[in-house]
Order: C-alpha cells, then sequence, then structure tokens
C-alpha cells in the first residue's frame, strides 16, 4: 500500500511495504528453486501441497500481519476462514489447506503498470508471479495498489490489463486458483485513487472493499471519529453496486483494529480542510488595479497571520489553565495532513482489537465502552499515565460488525472479512474476557456464513418483539 502514513493497510498503509518485503523473499525462493523441478512439498501430508478446488457460497476473507513467525494462525476458526492473505510461511500453508482454505500472496512490486511497461513486462512479471506461487504451493495472489491516479493516466488501463493477464494465466497453470484486487471504501477517487474500478473487479475473481479508513481525509471538524462508519460502509458499497459491480464479486474488508487519537484543545474550525486560512481575499478586487489589489491582499494576509498568531497564543495560554474533561465526547485532533488534505486519521495511532479490549477489561478507561448512535460504532476515552493527555478510543467490536456484516448480507455479496486476523487476543491474552471477545469476533462472521440460521433468529427475534408489543 503506497503511503506516506507512518502506519499500517495504507493500513492501508502496512500492505505495500509487506508486499515489497515479502515479494523480495518470494523473488530469492523463486530463484533458489531448479528451472524445471518442483519444490519439496513442507507439509507432511503431501496432498495438502495440492491448490485449493471449489468455490464456498459464502467467503470469509482476511489478512494477516506481517510477522512470518506469527502462529497465531492456530486459532483462527476455521470453520468458517475461506482465504488468508499474505504471509504465506509454509506451516500456515499446511494448515489452511487441511481445513479446505485457500492461502494467497502479495503481489511482486514493482507492478508493471507505469506508461513505459508494455505487453512483454506483464508477460516477464506474470510469468514469475505464477513460478512462486507454485514454488510456495500457494493459491493465487491479491493485487493492492494504492497510488492516486488521475481517470485519464494510462496506467489505469495498465492496471486493468494486468489484473486480466495474470488471472488467465494463473488460472492456466493452477486451477482451482485465485486472483483477488483490493478497492477503496468507495468507487469515488478515494484519496485521489481515481482508478477503473469496475473493470478491476471483472478482470479479477474477488473485490476486497476496504471499508476502512474512511477518514484518510477529513473535510469536515478535525475530530476523532469512527474508522468505519456503518452509514460510511453502506454508502460506499451501494455505490459499486449502482454503477453495475457484481455482489457476487465482492468481500466486504472491515477492520479488526481501531484509532487511539491524542484530543487537543484550541483552534476548533479555524483553519480549512486543506490546512490554511480560509480568510484570505473574501472580498476579492475592489480597486480595479491588479498591482494595488495584489498589495492590498499582501497586506491583509500579513495583518491576518499576525491576528492568527495572538489568538494561537491566547489559546496555548487558556489551553495551559483548562482542566481536561475525560468524559468529553468531543475530540478535537492534530491537523496531520493527507494527500492535499489539512486533516487525517494520521492523527491517530492504529491500535489492534487485543490491545483496545485489554484497555476495557482492566478497567483503565474514563468512560467505559461508550457507542455512537450515528455510526454505529463503540468508542471510549482514557489518561495517558505518562503525560496526562486524554485519548480517545474509536474501533469496531462483535456489535458493531455484526451490524456491516448485516448489510454486506443484505445486498448479496460474497463475503466478508477482517484486516487482520490477528489483531484478536490470542491464547492466553487478556484472560477469560480476552477469550470471550475473540468468540464474539468469531461468532459474529458465523452469522454471515450461517446467513438462514442467522436469518432464522431474526425472525424469531422479531416475533419475540411483537409479541412483547401486543402484551404492552
Amino acid at each position: 500500500m503506497a503511503t506516506n502514513h507512518p502506519r499500517r493497510h495504507y493500513r492501508r498503509p502496512l500492505l505495500f511495504h509487506l508486499s515489497l518485503q515479502f515479494a523480495l523473499a518470494f523473488v530469492t525462493a523463486a530463484a533458489a528453486a531448479s528451472p524445471g523441478s518442483p519444490s519439496p512439498c513442507p507439509c507432511e501430508n503431501t496432498t495438502l501441497c495440492q491448490p485449493i478446488q471449489g468455490q464456498r457460497a459464502k467467503e470469509v476473507y482476511g489478512f494477516r500481519d506481517g510477522d512470518p513467525n506469527n502462529t497465531k494462525y492456530e486459532t483462527y476458526d476455521w470453520d468458517v476462514v475461506s482465504t488468508v492473505a499474505w504471509t504465506p510461511v509454509p506451516q500456515l500453508v499446511c494448515h489452511a489447506h487441511a481445513r479446505g482454505a485457500r492461502v494467497i500472496m502479495a503481489p511482486p512490486n514493482p507492478l508493471p503498470i507505469s506508461a513505459s511497461d508494455d505487453a512483454t513486462a506483464r508477460a516477464i512479471w506474470i510469468t514469475n508471479t505464477v513460478n512462486q506461487i507454485q514454488s510456495q504451493f500457494l493459491d493465487g495472489m491479491v493485487f493492492d495498489f494504492e497510488g492516486p491516479l488521475l481517470p485519464s493516466d494510462p496506467m489505469n488501463v495498465n492496471y486493468v490489463l494486468l489484473v486480466n493477464e495474470t488471472r488467465a494465466a494463473l488460472h492456466a497453470a493452477v486451477p482451482g486458483s485465485q486472483v483477488g484486487v483490493c478497492l477503496a471504501w468507495n468507487p469515488h477517487g478515494v484519496d485521489g485513487r481515481y482508478y477503473d474500478n469496475l473493470n478491476l473487479m471483472k478482470a479479477a475473481d474477488l473485490a476486497y472493499i476496504m471499508s476502512y479508513d474512511t477518514r484518510s481525509q477529513i473535510l469536515g471538524q478535525c475530530i476523532a471519529s469512527a474508522n468505519a462508519a456503518l452509514p460510511a460502509t453502506r454508502w460506499g458499497l451501494e455505490e459499486y453496486l449502482t454503477l453495475g459491480a457484481d455482489p457476487q464479486k465482492m468481500i466486504l474488508g472491515v477492520p479488526w483494529y481501531g484509532y487511539d487519537y491524542t484530543c487537543v484543545g484550541g483552534g476548533k474550525g479555524r483553519r480549512g480542510g486543506n490546512g490554511t486560512t480560509r480568510h484570505f481575499g473574501e472580498r476579492g478586487d475592489e480597486t480595479g488595479s491588479p498591482a494595488l489589489a495584489m498589495m492590498l491582499e499582501m497586506k491583509r494576509e500579513e495583518e491576518e497571520e499576525e491576528e492568527w498568531e495572538e489568538e494561537k497564543q491566547e489559546e496555548e495560554e487558556e489551553e495551559g489553565n483548562e482542566e481536561i474533561n475525560p468524559l468529553d465526547v468531543n475530540c478535537p485532533i492534530a491537523m496531520v495532513p493527507f494527500r492535499g488534505v489539512g486533516c487525517s486519521d494520521a492523527a491517530g495511532v492504529q491500535v489492534p482489537y487485543s490491545i483496545i479490549q485489554e484497555r476495557l477489561v482492566a478497567g483503565k478507561t474514563a468512560t467505559g465502552r461508550m457507542w455512537d448512535a450515528y455510526m454505529q460504532t463503540p468508542f471510549y476515552n482514557y489518561i495517558d499515565e505518562g503525560d496526562g493527555s486524554l485519548h480517545q478510543v474509536h474501533y469496531d467490536d462483535a456489535e458493531s460488525l455484526r451490524l456491516k456484516y448485516g448489510v454486506a448480507r443484505e445486498l448479496g455479496l460474497r463475503g466478508v472479512g477482517p484486516y487482520t486476523f490477528d489483531d484478536l487476543p490470542g491464547v492466553g491474552e487478556g484472560g477469560k474476557e480476552g477469550e470471550e471477545a475473540a468468540r464474539g469476533m468469531w461468532e459474529a462472521l458465523r452469522a454471515f456464513t450461517d446467513e438462514e440460521e442467522e436469518q432464522g433468529k431474526e425472525r424469531k427475534g422479531e416475533r419475540k418483539r411483537g409479541l412483547r408489543k401486543g402484551g404492552g
């Protein structure tokens, strides 16, 4: 995931760096294998080195973190997991294949999609990539390019061609294989990514819609808020469908992590969405003389800059005397720009659900778990024990994710899945409460795959509510 955020899937974030890291490892592994001779199967049962065949009616398609030594995959609910993306160590391949799940890799970087890349460059890249997949006994790969592109950029055409040609070559070489592509949470140029989304989706087997980091460019109030609000999730998916996307190719990607924001005081609403003041030149050219207008404008700018500095100094003095209200639900955040917009979620730190839940269970919050009725997501406040600063943490849990999975089911999507599976508490992490929290997250996923059972529960709940209402 190409980004200048110091974070993770772009987190978006982490994926670009991981794809590069593992691409280098894959190239090394492929180069070590003798041409024409297969690598030895790492599984005790050699039949587990065969690619998974067939398709599931409902997919649970998610990502691993970047640690190749992480063995949390042993604790996944393999009754529901269908595809695990990235960090494909041999032990994982054997473990997943024994349970009928696919393991797929990241694409080797750089992708041959620049204006100077032609069909020959793509063919060489595809041949090397297919060899890497075969040498590691994998089931496919998922593209995740996230650089900004204008609609007219020739890289858009080349990207679609690369996905389409990779899919054709891989299906021919590895029957049952899968090629996916990651797309933004809505199809309208998120973060400057004006991709040919529909044709990318048609070129791939599946499209993982990254419905998280939806506040990468905050154009409204620069305050802490939900990472993946339910209204935004629904709207983004519906926009894809309105444009003609095939719901049976769509996977709703959800976050199993949240954002920890430091609340800052002062300056609320004083700066515009691009990080600059909005007052300059409001009166326009009142003189009829361009030269004089420019001089007057420069003078106004100097005066307003002085005024801004004075106001800023006064606010800082007021803040020094201000007492922190740990129960305040309004949390202004620092102006951290991203791709031309002055406020973004880069002001926060991405935190795995396991850590979020650990603080909550330990009673180290100022508010306990709170619920945003509009965003349909939980959050809480806490005081940093080191510097005394107020923090606000926004995240998703089993309750908020069930609502999102319900939307995916309602819209007829093929699947859902987290970034990342490994953000849950592991065995022994968080004690009994950690185990219960992890179990709740898996049960929410199971509710999506067990559609008929879940719909039966919903109908039963409706009947009960009707009886209560009728009985007064």
